[in-house]
């Protein structure tokens, strides 16, 4: 779906808010001076450009959410990209539901040669990528705090976390077991790798914020809180927009 105003030009290189749901966007956009696309956030696909802001759903899942990257780093140049949205916590105590998290680092367990005892990415001898001469096999992680003080952005708040991405959500308590064992991550979700990775290699400043819905693992919705993580990034974004950062000039 084409964006409705792919033409315009800010006068300085837009902010880029990202989200995987128009759900997720209006809920961060809820209490900034962005409120009026709370009510009608861009849909998966579509971006608007307001301001000195471009704001985007990708759609759910890592295709979608490379693809939007790409084509939006392109289309935008931004001076920097903000991933929001919902997450499994694989640790309700240290994670617990409607906390928001400070993701510091993207680890992606399916890419590489799978196996009996599971899926190994420097196995299959191709990285995905290289930044500043190094191979990104399965992990990636950036300064987190650096990028969002080159936004403008001081998140000191905000408790950090490691990101597990996946194309298929956990499904059973065994499965969140074997992953927390194997790569030790605080949450799951569907889209950051790709993003970090796109916003890595074009050297663009990433921030993503995830509050927590659910327990990772756990089908039964009467475990999970996604009022409540909705509302934590209304309140994050609330935060943000203090700061000035949604602001024109």
């Amino acid at each position: 779906m084409p964006d409705p105003m792919p033409h315009l030009t800010p006068e300085r290189p837009p902010l880029l808010l990202l989200a995987a749901t128009a759900m997720e966007l209006a809920a961060f956009l809820r209490h900034t001076s962005l409120a009026m696309y709370s009510v009608t956030p861009p849909t998966a696909g579509q971006s608007i450009l307001k301001d000195t802001c471009v704001l985007a759903a990708c759609g759910v899942g890592p295709v979608n959410a490379a693809l939007a990257a790409g084509r939006l780093l392109e289309r935008h140049a931004p001076r920097g990209v903000i991933l929001v949205g919902i997450a499994g916590s694989f640790d309700t105590v240290r994670h617990p539901l409607g906390s928001v998290r400070l993701v510091v680092e993207e680890i992606w367990p399916e890419y590489g040669i799978a196996g009996a005892r599971g899926v190994h990415a420097r196995a299959l001898g191709f990285p995905q990528a290289e930044i500043h001469g190094e191979p990104v096999w399965d992990r990636l992680a950036w300064d987190a705090m650096a990028d969002a003080s080159a936004l403008g952005v001081n998140p000191s708040h905000i408790p950090a976390a490691r990101g597990l991405t996946v194309a298929g959500v956990t499904g059973t308590p065994r499965r969140a077991a074997a992953m927390a064992r194997r790569f030790q991550p605080d949450l799951e979700h569907m889209e950051g790798f790709p993003v970090a990775l796109a916003c890595r290699l074009a050297g663009v400043a990433f921030v993503q914020l995830r509050s927590v819905s659910n327990p990772v693992g756990v089908r039964d919705k009467r475990a999970w809180d996604i009022p409540g993580a909705l509302a934590a990034l209304a309140e994050t974004g609330r935060d943000l927009g203090r700061s000035g950062l949604f602001s024109e000039g």
